[in-house]
């Protein structure tokens, strides 16, 4: 399992599974395509952000990525949100996939097809040097009198196969990892035995709203990029967040003889403050932890310390938690880091 960095890298999975055969896309991995429809959830926004404020579309309030019937985009017009389709994301040229993403951002100046937005569409284009800027061959079919009202698409989107000919059966395989069917409101909806992959990509690309932050050590842990003193990896982390919904991460910090206690006490003062934790403990509620103990490599890490703490009164209402160790050169070496990550399930 490997971390999506940026959109390019995403767009370069499309490339190379457009080349592959049907049969070898099926045996690509649930979670391996939910990593890339999340990972596009992140850098599609991020990418239509840069356009709006690069080519001023001050009306532009945000979007996401999902799987569309007959259209490469959609921007709604009560909101101004615009919505790209998944398949488009992995398989669209580059001209095709930067023309799109402006013609949405055109629709939320101008919420139709008529001459007004054809011109808007044509002047963006060429800011961005998608066609050239003494290019004006397009204002002549523009004058026609068939254009003034919704029509001329064909001036300025690739014509045919909106995926680059990738194949229906390819298309289809691709989707059945992660959904079931077409709903109402024109996108794909998620199989439910899927949420909690999609959960756990969702913390790592900063998606949650109720979680603020994840550490930075989390993407690492389950990327492999940092040395393990303890064996926790991608199916220990499916184990920890599947069924449950994260609410709280905290972190302390600790030196000295009482690191260990400081950076504990640092985490449930926190609490205490904010969300005591008998308060999230309901009925009809289990609280689950997941603690990350980070030492640097040539500091000991006191587990006798760690022990007795673990078994105080402060986890008394914590159902069951599971710890992680590692080294991080990036720590002191005199500090302790302790990440604490709650979770809530339902019974």
């Amino acid at each position: 399992m490997k971390l999506i960095q940026s959109l390019e890298e995403l767009r370069d999975y499309g490339r190379r599974w457009a080349a592959l055969p049907t049969k070898t896309i099926r045996t690509i991995p649930g979670e391996d395509i939910m990593n890339l429809f999340i990972a596009a959830n992140k850098f599609v926004p991020e990418v239509l952000q840069h356009y709006a404020r690069l080519y001023g579309f001050p009306n532009y309030k945000g979007a996401s990525v999902g799987w569309l019937r007959g259209a490469a985009g959609w921007c709604y017009t009560n909101s101004n949100i615009i919505r790209i389709d998944f398949l488009y994301v992995l398989f669209a040229d580059d001209v095709a996939f930067n023309a799109t993403l402006l013609h949405e951002l055109c629709h939320t100046e101008v919420h139709n097809h008529t001459t007004v937005f054809w011109e808007l569409f044509d002047q963006k284009l060429k800011e961005a040097s998608i066609i050239d800027r003494e290019d004006n061959s397009r204002k002549v079919w523009l004058q026609k009198p068939w254009l003034k009202k919704e029509d001329g698409m064909y001036l300025y989107d690739t014509p045919g196969d909106r995926y680059g000919n990738v194949s229906a059966h390819k298309q289809k395989a691709i989707r059945d990892k992660v959904c079931y069917g077409f709903s109402q409101d024109r996108q794909w909806m998620m199989r439910s035995d899927q949420a909690y992959i999609s959960d756990i990509y969702k913390l790592i690309y900063n998606t949650v709203d109720k979680i603020k932050c994840l550490p930075e050590i989390i993407e690492n842990i389950l990327t492999g990029h940092c040395k393990l003193l303890t064996t926790f990896d991608y199916a220990d982390a499916l184990d920890f967040f599947k069924g449950k919904q994260l609410v709280e991460t905290y972190v302390g910090y600790g030196k000295g003889d009482t690191k260990v206690t400081e950076a504990f006490h640092a985490i449930f003062e926190t609490i205490e403050q904010h969300h005591p934790l008998h308060m999230m403990c309901e009925k009809q509620v289990r609280v689950s932890a997941l603690f990350i103990f980070s030492a640097n490599a040539g500091s000991a890490i006191p587990m006798n310390d760690i022990d007795k703490i673990l078994d105080d009164n402060y986890f008394a209402d914590i159902r069951m938690y599971s710890a992680i160790f590692i080294e991080d050169p990036n720590l002191g070496m005199d500090v302790f880091c302790t990440h604490m990550i709650l979770a809530q399930e339902y019974y």
